[in-house]
């Protein structure tokens, strides 16, 4: 299904990643007192907005399938006074990792998130070839930041920041090239700062006071209009409404409650431009239920065959065993006999195998033929004898042989190598 999703997300446009610039006019409204309280507020200051945005979805997921987009923004709204002067009513660079925000109208104459800062979550994207969806959290987290606003005193001010909100923005081709624009979102932030302030002695008695003061904010924004897409591109008008409530639990004059309010709406030109991809065929409806149909067919098919054969195993390698030679290559050192019992046949035989170490000296002795009653006499004698190492290359190895007893062995005394032949005296009978 990621392949279905990705081939139909290109089918409007090339990606889910885009950037977009906008600018516009504005009008704009503020107050201490609701500008809502007495119906349809007056618009007396005009200005010029920037905006601009980054979105980053498809890139993540390809990178890691756990991997959510986010996207950053920053906007730019000028005013312009009775004499002419160009002021900023607010200045706004939005990031993950940094912060930065001026609105003198709201109260910040500076603030900057040192350690963190806002960003937007991307929750979901989707592409159905005719609406493109994309749902996301505005996140604010700001660990330590610096500010100087209307929040007690004057000076910089050290702060932390928390909030989040909800978000949608939904694109529909309506007719060949034109589509339909919606934007709504809301986000609630909370800023704790911390400040001491002295005290006049002849209103609280006087000295240092350590305070932390709360502002809570409310941001509700919305925007709809038309889109032109071209290739890459997609051309939207649009206008767009803002409405921003905070609230002070405690400011110098000790009040509580709503403590401020703004409002602007306006009108912008957007140009969005997705990121460069070979773009993807058009898909009609049967084509695309077809595309589906086939995949969920060759799903099945899978989830039907049997499992794939276990992957052939190696043997366990077998032991090597000792070389094997003839006990008439051997020079025995030592070779006692066993002392037979009363009673032992003259034609009595017990053939044993004898392993020896590199040292010449029996380790472990197996009578292979022998009656029961004489294998350990048999035994015994064997794990006795010494031979001379047995030699292989320059190094001496294990060995093992096989060695028939008989009643007719003799002591070790006669069994001397014969200076003639060099064969013990002996005779053995393999």
């Amino acid at each position: 299904m990621d392949a279905v999703a990705t081939a139909v997300a290109l089918s409007l446009f090339p990606s889910l990643d885009y950037r977009s610039v906008s600018a516009g006019p504005y009008v704009y409204t503020q107050g201490r007192a609701p500008v809502l309280a007495d119906g349809v507020p007056e618009f007396n200051s005009r200005g010029l907005e920037l905006h601009t945005r980054r979105v980053w979805w498809t890139e993540d997921q390809l990178v890691d399938q756990s991997e959510r987009g986010s996207f950053s923004e920053s906007r730019l709204r000028l005013t312009q006074d009775a004499s002419g002067a160009v002021h900023i009513d607010a200045l706004e660079l939005e990031s993950r990792l940094l912060e930065l925000r001026i609105r003198p109208e709201m109260g910040d104459q500076f603030s900057m998130g040192l350690f963190g800062g806002h960003y937007n979550q991307v929750l979901l994207a989707k592409d159905s070839g005719r609406a493109q969806l994309l749902v996301y959290s505005p996140q604010t987290l700001t660990l330590l930041g610096l500010s100087k606003s209307d929040m007690g005193t004057d000076a910089m001010r050290y702060y932390a920041e928390v909030g989040t909100g909800l978000g949608g923005d939904l694109i529909v081709r309506a007719a060949g090239p034109v589509s339909l624009h919606l934007r709504a979102e809301a986000e609630g932030t909370a800023r704790r700062r911390r400040e001491r302030t002295t005290v006049d002695y002849t209103v609280r008695g006087g000295g240092n006071e350590l305070h932390h003061s709360t502002r809570q904010e409310l941001t509700l924004e919305a925007e709809a209009g038309l889109g032109w897409k071209q290739d890459r591109r997609l051309w939207m008008v649009d206008v767009w409404g803002q409405h921003v409530t905070q609230w002070e639990p405690w400011d110098e004059g000790g009040a509580d409650g709503m403590d401020r309010q703004y409002m602007a709406v306006g009108a912008k030109l957007t140009g969005r431009f997705y990121k460069e991809s070979d773009p993807g065929p058009e898909f009609s409806d049967i084509e695309l239920q077809e595309m589906l149909e086939t995949i969920q067919r060759q799903r099945d098919e899978e989830d039907a065959a049997p499992p794939p054969p276990p992957p052939p195993t190696e043997p366990e390698p077998q032991p090597m065993l000792p070389q094997e030679v003839h006990w008439s290559e051997l020079e025995f050192l030592d070779q006692p006999m066993p002392v037979w019992p009363a009673g032992t046949p003259d034609d009595f035989e017990c053939e044993v195998q004898v392993f020896i170490d590199t040292t010449g000296v029996p380790f472990l002795v197996e009578p292979t033929v022998c009656p029961s009653p004489l294998v350990e006499v048999s035994v015994d004698a064997a794990e006795q004898w010494r031979v001379t190492p047995v030699a292989d290359a320059e190094d001496t190895i294990s060995a093992r042989f096989r060695y028939t007893l008989t009643t007719a062995e003799v002591e070790i005394e006669a069994l001397a190598p014969m200076e003639d032949t060099g064969a013990p005296a002996t005779e053995q009978s393999e």
